[in-house]
């Protein structure tokens, strides 16, 4: 399995998500009533190795028959981008809360409506109190953020809903706030994470309020620092200054690759000595409470109580029938 750092990362992670799974109940169409009671969530924008451990899990043990991945695989497939990519957007950070915060036994079609949000007979992208619904480009199926999660607000400007922290007007000010950028996109004050290893820095001298690399300065492609990837990203000049990653509290290793006429890649990949293969290892019981998979070459003892089921351990009724956590005795 390749999973390397770029965009494509977040796409992979949006495709599993998603995969097999259709719109969200049997018309397609996701009822207000159906969806409001599943938007309050956990901020996933800075996501923890454990938090997302947990909300791939509760979206496997959920969706998995549906998706016909076994659990192993969903899970790697969201540890090794999140990993890769450092932080979320708010809609994959969104996704993944659906399932983090759904009560264990939820069918994948709530999770599904969650992810929808609460809305009928979408048209256009709008809003719905603080829920902002906008349309995947491809498919044009709807997908929604909660804003209140994020401290902010939805606001429909002529190009979409976006969460915002308030009205501006164009030519203000751009601000830091810690590790995010403020700034004004189309009338509404809006707050963005800056990616993985990347600060917001006001410089005053070169007149400039960007994300950049937190590290050092530095000049060339990205490398390895033993388990750590190390990036040099160029800011709005041109200067470069050292980003990390630290692929290590993720399981993973650091390994450079080498496209011909690209420049060199370093991303967290599973380590060389793998104990499993995720994509072909089926979950089983370890004892009557504990699944054991294998998550990104790593075999994974994962406590069902963990993840609120209290019904303990399955030995089938998972995808492809693999091993599952029970929501009940």
């Amino acid at each position: 399995m390749n999973l390397v750092r770029t965009a494509r990362t977040t796409i992979l992670l949006g495709a599993v998500l998603l995969a097999g799974i259709g719109q969200a109940g049997d018309s397609g169409i996701v009822s207000a009533d159906a969806g409001a009671a599943s938007l309050t969530h956990t901020d996933l924008r800075v996501p923890s190795p454990e938090q997302i451990l947990r909300a791939a899990a509760k979206f496997g043990i959920s969706c998995g028959a549906t998706s016909k991945k076994l659990l192993g695989e969903v899970i790697s497939v969201a540890v090794a981008s999140v990993a890769n990519a450092g932080t979320l957007g708010t809609v994959l950070a969104h996704q993944l809360a659906c399932a983090l915060d759904a009560t264990p036994g939820t069918s994948c079609d709530r999770i599904k409506e969650c992810e929808a949000g609460p809305l009928a007979n979408l048209t256009r992208p709008t809003c719905v109190g603080s829920v902002a619904i906008t349309m995947a480009p491809r498919s044009r199926e709807p997908r929604a953020v909660n804003c209140a999660a994020y401290g902010a607000d939805c606001y429909e400007t002529e190009l979409e809903a976006v969460c915002g922290l308030g009205p501006c007007k164009p030519g203000e000010t751009y601000s830091c706030d810690g590790t995010s950028m403020v700034s004004c996109v189309h009338g509404v004050r809006a707050k963005t994470q800056c990616p993985g290893g990347d600060t917001c820095v006001t410089d005053l001298t070169r007149g400039l309020i960007e994300c950049r690399g937190a590290g050092y300065d530095c000049s060339g492609d990205d490398r390895c620092d033993g388990h750590t990837v190390v990036g040099c990203r160029k800011d709005a000049l041109g200067h470069g200054h050292e980003a990390r990653l630290f692929c290590g509290i993720w399981g993973l290793t650091c390994r450079v690759t080498q496209v011909p006429y690209h420049p060199t890649e370093a991303a967290c990949v599973p380590r060389s000595q793998a104990s499993c293969d995720p994509s072909t290892y089926h979950a089983t019981c370890s004892g009557t409470s504990t699944l054991r998979t294998c998550v990104v070459g790593n075999v994974t003892d994962i406590k069902c109580s963990d993840l609120g089921y209290t019904g303990g351990c399955a030995s089938s009724g998972g995808a492809l029938g693999e091993a599952t956590c029970r929501a009940s005795p």
